[in-house]
């Protein structure tokens, strides 16, 4: 396996779990409020974002720790 094939391997890994994420997110109801927070979320994110449970500081900064961690 050379270099390339390591990172397609790595690319495709990581997609799968934004993937995996936004499954699991789609799974619950939208709320008003973060999950993390408590700020509100707007109606505006709530539509776009189906079941959405973060704000979006809080989205970043899970995301980025998800990243780190990986």
């Amino acid at each position: 396996m050379d270099i390339v094939d390591l990172a397609s391997d790595i690319e495709a890994a990581e997609r799968e779990r934004g993937l995996q994420a936004v499954r699991r997110q789609l799974q619950g109801e939208a709320r008003a409020d973060c999950a993390e927070c408590g700020a509100g979320i707007p109606e505006e994110r709530q539509r776009a974002v189906p079941g959405v449970q973060l704000c979006t500081g809080c989205q970043t900064a899970a995301e980025s720790l998800r990243r780190a961690y990986a």
